[in-house]
């Protein structure tokens, strides 16, 4: 009778009779039915909103989006601010902290890369083979000496 709607395999309509759900919340068994029993019911109590929630991600997620639909305008917009507010804080904290673990394995690798030349120079290779060896500068290499020297001093 509808021509225009067409049915395929990756669509599928399932109808949810409200009214049919007779359960309290005590005997809700699957997440379908605590969606259904927190659509269905007007004015849910605080604690059963918690039992609900707790049950259900998305619904927590789903719930999330109604009160803030529900806010007027302006509250919307504050709202709004303060999430992108929020999201931009932690897009620059996992920035700082990618920046810092960064920085962390250079500053290891160069640290292993002094350890290794510092061993290197005491069993008497050439500054140009640890240089090849290890990728350091011939300063690097001077100033390794100079702390050996002093270390033995």
């Amino acid at each position: 009778s509808h021509p225009e709607i067409r049915l395929t395999e990756s669509l599928s309509i399932v109808i949810i009779e409200l009214p049919k759900l007779q359960k309290k919340l005590e005997e809700l068994n699957s997440i379908l039915e605590y969606w259904i029993y927190s659509i269905k019911s007007e004015g849910l109590k605080e604690e059963e909103m918690k039992t609900i929630m707790k049950k259900s991600q998305g619904l927590n997620k789903a719930m999330k989006e109604v009160k803030f639909i529900s806010l007027d305008q302006e509250n919307r917009k504050l709202v709004a601010a303060q999430l992108q507010a929020e999201r931009k804080f932690q897009k620059n904290e996992d920035l700082a902290y990618k920046k810092g673990k960064l920085e962390g394995k250079l500053e290891g690798k160069l640290e292993g890369k002094l350890e290794t030349a510092e061993r290197l120079l005491k069993y008497n290779f050439t500054v140009v083979q640890i240089c090849q060896l290890t990728g350091l500068s011939k300063g690097d290499l001077i100033k390794i000496k100079k702390r050996i020297k002093n270390n033995i001093e």
